[in-house]
């Protein structure tokens, strides 16, 4: 299982689970979201080039997750 998880300090501003078939979409060039069953995520970068470093790893994470088959998804309250 995948998660993309992050914060300031000790505090986690997302947590989302990757699960098989989430869409990933890349609305501007410094704008990226997805959504689970329970949230809508949306990142903002400061540049294109942090925004191409993040998609590159989503990509690539959403590519094992498919491959790996359909996981569960799983319920847990959204934390932003």
């Amino acid at each position: 299982m995948y998660r993309n998880a992050g914060g300031t300090g000790p505090q986690v501003v997302i947590n989302s689970q990757l699960y098989a078939n989430l869409e990933y979409r890349r609305a501007t060039d410094t704008f990226h979201q997805w959504q689970d069953a329970r949230c809508v995520y949306g990142l903002h970068f400061a540049s294109k080039e942090e925004a191409i470093i993040f998609g590159t790893g989503m990509d690539k994470a959403l590519v094992t997750v498919n491959n790996a088959g359909a996981a569960p998804q799983l319920e847990r309250p959204c934390v932003v």
